[in-house]
């Protein structure tokens, strides 16, 4: 019963994890620009590919 209960507190640990890791990236991209190159994770996410654009004075 206690590796039961062991298992559980994990899961429920690496869910808690998981939504904390996704609200920080939620409010970085919000705060800095993040370049995500996985092309798996942003279709997933739905975020989109910002174009960087230099501008020479």
């Amino acid at each position: 019963m206690e590796n039961l209960r062991g298992g559980i507190q994990n899961i429920l640990y690496r869910d808690k994890e998981e939504d904390t890791f996704h609200r920080w990236l939620k409010e970085s991209r919000a705060e800095i620009p993040i370049q995500i190159f996985d092309e798996a994770y942003r279709k997933e996410n739905k975020i989109p590919l910002k174009e960087e654009t230099f501008h020479l004075d």
